[in-house]
């Protein structure tokens, strides 16, 4: 009986030892109270609350709960980009072609940012203040040390760059793109081409 009772004996503190180094590697309240104040601390810039302003008011551009759009800022480049990958139905390809489709979503991203851009018209009515208000106080008469919405959405508009992929598999994940299309909001010319394989997802 002793005998059969030491594998059991084993197994239940190899068990006990499993659980003591899985609560050991949790953190403590301790831990994540500090957590929390050191980024209590963090300063949150304007630049920063206007990029998610940013990317908030884009979502409007999705189609479907699997399209995805973010705004960061790349500091090499010192430029915002808007980045949106979008699952699109093979009939909708297959009737207007991929390059068709990626330009669609590329040219609603341009027209929620207030710039009309087709073949005839290239206008940006009124998109230097929209934009500048999403990295401005509402009140700027409390500020006046900053710059005036317009004049700071005028100088930012040129500073915003488009990618958009698109996808038409949705029971593949990540995003297998079948084109992509890139240029800049102010820019009538978008640059098509194929992605890299592993390059098709955002992170």
């Amino acid at each position: 009986m002793i005998g059969s009772r030491q594998p059991r004996q084993s197994s239940i503190a190899a068990l006990g030892l499993a659980l003591l180094a899985l609560l050991a590697a949790r953190p403590s309240a301790a831990d994540v109270a500090d957590t929390v104040a050191a980024l209590r601390d963090e300063p949150l810039s304007l630049f920063d609350w206007g990029l998610f302003r940013l990317e908030e008011d884009l979502q409007s551009v999705r189609r479907q709960d699997q399209d995805f759009i973010r705004v960061f800022y790349e500091p090499e480049d010192q430029r915002i980009v808007v980045e949106g990958i979008f699952l699109v139905d093979k009939q909708e390809i297959k009737a207007v072609n991929a390059q068709r489709a990626c330009f669609t979503r590329h040219h609603a991203i341009k027209l929620t940012l207030g710039v009309i851009d087709t073949d005839r018209i290239h206008i940006a009515p009124a998109a230097d203040f929209r934009l500048g208000m999403k990295f401005s106080h509402h009140n700027s008469d409390a500020w006046p040390e900053l710059p005036d919405a317009a004049e700071l959405g005028a100088e930012m508009l040129n500073a915003v760059f488009i990618k958009v992929g698109i996808a038409d598999d949705p029971e593949q994940f990540p995003f297998l793109q079948v084109m992509r299309c890139d240029g800049a909001l102010l820019s009538q010319e978008v640059e098509y081409h194929l992605p890299i394989a592993d390059d098709v997802t955002p992170d």
